[in-house]
């Protein structure tokens, strides 16, 4: 692909061919210059010197590979291609030679795109061959070629899709994807460019279901106009060609404001398909990367594993009830040799693949649950077809009602029967959730039946549900503990707690405790409080009417009464004010030196750095490492630390009562390494 000879003149007749190797020059081959300072911005063979000559010839000789070639010899070599094309083949740009030369400059590009000036003039080249070889030819646009200058959209995308709109015929899906990656207005993100097969896949799925056979635009008015000025010094001007007939949408608003809106749905449902390819990228192909694709990408049988966790769950639900089982099990069905404790990413992932074959799990991570640790219990249930992947504000809601209660319920250990009609009655009665909210919330409540709630996360339950719904909340939380007849030291323990987390004064718990026999269901009176509520409680009557007399201690009463303040006080340093007041913030010096979770104070930052030295800590060695750091009540100290994790990264850090255990995967994710 070189010009070799004597009197060759240059495509505009005046001198000399620049590119032209004459044989006769002089070579000095003994010493070529391979830093190029004897080849001036535009070279030309017959005036470079000696040195010079050698260095190209020994370039050429060697297949044109070598990376650090200086640029100017590569465009003495381009200067030929350019003359071939535009001058001896006569512009006809079909024959099989322009497919090789083509393929060279391509290759040339791949190896000197950062050489910027020579980027831009091999790539606006391929462009207008591309653009001139479609006009008389259906051909597919090019594929996305990240060494390409960014030019716009590419000629022959514009013609294609011309063509299309010329005859009243809608856009098709690839056209359509090819003229979104290259518009210079796209709005693509991360997994597009990351995981970009299924990207264009997805694209195409949901081009073809908004848009059918595809998009419809009216006629641009503007024409496509092809140009191409040589690099050569032997050309004066350009190539300048006007397709008539063949609208230009390179500067069509309407189209690239529908695909950007299209491909902002596919980039969102490729988000935590993308972020953990990006993470684990030996995992693609895995369950949980399986797990993560939309689903409409993937194949209906789902594989042998999707087959058989259908048939085991499908045996599970026999008679299509909830079911309580081991998520160890679970998992291993899921993802065989699976031991560790699931990320949340992976907890998401073995949700998202149940909700394909139609069941639902609780605690599910796209619902606002923590991510449960191994040895721990699952509760599945059928799940409707078309239910939603991610919870509304008012299921929140509701889901931290069923929370709050069972925290109150189970204070003295269980959750009987009785418990757990009253709160399944208050589901029932709420207006505005539709069956699959309830079918869930119901799941829930019979996994906190089976695993006892932790108090940790009360701050996040009481920030779902609006301030006017709060008074109410109480008053069903004591209607609550009441319901088997009897409210006992825990659940007035565990109430005091909750009173102070939603801000509803404690003083009424005990005057309204005392009334409870007497068939008193109104609110209890909270410190402030919007006057509207969101969603409002169904009431209490028909429960209410069926309690027995609630029997209560009235010297222990008493006695609780009289000790409020000292219990006030103690409780403060368990459960610290979640919104400090202006004057605690203005001497806030932010978190305390050497805290392993931002926002965790001294004495629990100590606490938990020696709490992490074990996997696991027996129950009597925990509390008194507690209170060596100064922090008479264990469980109110790993409130703290819980809440303060799940505050920064989302994930409690302890878990179980006695023993202790320690969340390794929590740790390692928030950066600390023991």
């Amino acid at each position: 692909m070189v010009y070799i000879g004597n009197g060759a003149l240059a495509a505009n007749g005046r001198g000399p061919e620049p590119s032209l190797i004459v044989p006769h020059l002089a070579v000095h081959w003994k010493t070529p210059d391979r830093t190029g300072a004897s080849v001036n911005k535009n070279p030309s063979y017959r005036m470079a010197n000696p040195r010079a000559r050698a260095a190209y010839l020994k370039w050429l000789a060697r297949g044109r590979r070598d990376k650090s070639v200086p640029i100017g010899y590569v465009w003495l070599f381009f200067y030929g291609l350019e003359r071939r094309l535009f001058a001896d083949l006569g512009a006809d740009l079909h024959l099989p030679e322009v497919t090789t030369i083509l393929a060279e400059i391509e290759r040339l590009l791949g190896i000197h795109h950062k050489e910027r000036s020579f980027a831009r003039s091999a790539s606006q080249l391929l462009d207008f061959i591309e653009g001139v070889r479609s006009v008389d030819t259906d051909v597919q646009p090019s594929p996305w070629v990240d060494g390409r200058v960014k030019l716009g959209v590419p000629a022959a995308i514009r013609i294609g899709i011309g063509k299309c709109i010329s005859k009243g015929s809608p856009i098709p899906a690839g056209w359509a994807l090819h003229y979104l990656r290259h518009h210079p207005e796209r709005r693509l993100r991360t997994p597009s460019k990351r995981v970009a097969a299924e990207f264009d896949e997805l694209f195409g799925f949901r081009y073809r279901a908004r848009f059918g056979d595809g998009l419809q635009i009216p006629k641009p008015a503007r024409k496509i106009r092809l140009s191409y000025r040589a690099t050569s010094p032997g050309f004066d001007g350009g190539v300048f060609i006007t397709l008539k007939g063949i609208p230009d949408v390179a500067l069509e608003p309407a189209l690239i404001t529908e695909l950007n809106e299209l491909a902002e749905q596919c980039d969102d449902d490729l988000d935590s398909y993308s972020r953990y390819v990006g993470r684990y990228p030996d995992r693609v192909g895995t369950p949980v990367t399986h797990g993560l694709l939309p689903d409409v990408l993937i194949a209906e049988s789902g594989g042998p594993v999707h087959d058989d966790l259908r048939a085991w769950t499908s045996e599970v639900l026999a008679g299509g009830r909830k079911s309580v089982i081991l998520l160890d099990e679970l998992v291993e069905r899921w993802w065989p040799g699976r031991t560790q404790k699931l990320t949340k990413t992976e907890g998401l992932a073995l949700a998202s693949t149940l909700a394909k074959i139609g069941v639902g799990i609780e605690p599910d991570v796209r619902f606002g649950s923590p991510m449960p640790g191994r040895r721990t219990q699952a509760v599945l249930f059928p799940l409707p077809e078309g239910a939603p992947a991610k919870a509304t504000p008012l299921y929140g809601a509701a889901l931290s009602l069923v929370y709050l209660g069972a925290l109150v319920a189970a204070a003295d250990g269980t959750i009987n029967p009785s418990e757990q009609r009253f709160l399944a009655e208050r589901l029932e009665g709420i207006p505005g959730l539709d069956a699959t909210d309830r079918l869930r919330l119901r799941a829930h409540l019979a996994l906190l039946g089976v695993r006892k709630p932790r108090v940790y996360g009360v701050k996040k339950r009481v920030k779902a549900m609006e301030p006017g719904d709060l008074p109410r909340v109480g008053g069903l939380l004591i209607e609550l503990a009441a319901v088997d007849g009897t409210v006992n030291p825990e659940e007035i323990t565990m109430l005091e707690k909750l009173f102070e987390h939603m801000g509803l004064d404690e003083a009424h718990l005990y005057s309204r405790a005392h009334t409870l026999d007497l068939g008193d269901t109104g609110p209890v009176t909270g410190r402030e409080g919007a006057p509207d509520t969101r969603w409002e409680l169904p009431k209490a009557g028909s429960v209410a009417g069926r309690r027995r007399s609630v029997s209560l201690d009235p010297q222990k009463v008493q006695a609780r009464l009289a000790e409020t303040n000292r219990v006030a006080s103690l409780l403060t340093d368990i459960f610290v004010d979640d919104d400090l007041p202006p004057e605690a913030e203005s001497n806030s010096h932010g978190p305390e030196p050497g805290s392993i979770i931002e926002g965790l104070d001294r004495p629990h930052s100590q606490l938990l750095e020696v709490l992490t030295t074990r996997a696991e800590w027996d129950r009597g060695s925990a509390e008194e490492l507690a209170r060596s750091f100064g922090l008479p009540f264990l469980d109110g100290a790993l409130d703290i630390i819980n809440e303060t994790a799940l505050d920064s990264w989302g994930e409690a850090v302890v878990e179980g009562n006695d023993p202790v255990v320690l969340n390794a995967y929590a740790l390692a994710q928030l950066a600390y390494h023991p």
